[in-house]
């Protein structure tokens, strides 16, 4: 009787372990610039979530008003990497979608990809010179996280620490190469402005001629 009862509480444990393991997190995060950033209604708790080998989450940050503008060429590391507690070695899969008014203008995936120390999500991401967005989708699943200096290595905690990424807002991580504010118009788009104002200024001119 007390072995069967050993085994289910064995059993028990293991179907709880089962349970937790492959958890779904979905991380929403508003951003108004100047680092300032809040978790949006509905999103899961971030800060002080620990992920576990098989579980996954998304990760929204996004612009409440301005735009992201990629000023020059830019391998940016990481994008979005998140802070987390332990340095070790981190493992999983990941796709960075960035989006402009809900369409996407930019992806990016890797498959078993490392991470190493204290962060978590992407590793450098290569941005061309010119790329608008106002939001960044980070899709992730981790599949281990482990020490990397020990023999053997030994399970690490991936407990989120902050809201934005590791170095902070994109625009900081981009080192000058992003910069965070209203969108500029593109030279073309200018061009077609000033070829307006000049025509509305020749028909009056006309106007008055006429008159």
């Amino acid at each position: 009787m007390q072995r069967t009862l050993i085994s289910f509480a064995s059993l028990l444990i293991l179907a709880g372990a089962t349970a937790r393991a492959g958890t779904a997190y979905t991380f929403e995060v508003l951003y108004s610039g100047g680092g300032a950033a809040a978790l949006a209604p509905g999103s899961d708790p971030m800060v002080g979530t620990t992920l576990l080998a098989g579980d996954s989450f998304t990760y929204d940050l996004k612009a409440v008003t301005d735009v992201w503008t990629v000023v020059a060429n830019a391998a940016v590391f990481p994008l979005a990497g998140l802070p987390v507690s332990e340095s070790g070695l981190r493992v999983g899969d990941f796709t960075l979608t960035l989006k402009l008014t809900g369409v996407d203008v930019f992806s990016y995936s890797e498959a078993g990809s490392e991470q190493r120390f204290v962060h978590i999500g992407t590793n450098a991401i290569f941005l061309p010179q010119g790329l608008v967005f106002d939001e960044m989708h980070l899709s992730y699943s981790l599949t281990l996280a482990e020490t990397d200096d020990n023999n053997p290595p030994v399970p690490i905690d991936s407990t989120i620490a902050a809201l934005l990424p590791i170095f902070g807002p994109p625009e900081s991580a981009g080192a000058g190469q992003i910069i965070y504010g209203p969108a500029v118009p593109e030279p073309t788009s200018m061009a077609l402005l000033f070829v307006g104002a000049c025509g509305v200024g020749v028909v009056a001119r006309l106007r008055r001629r006429a008159a």
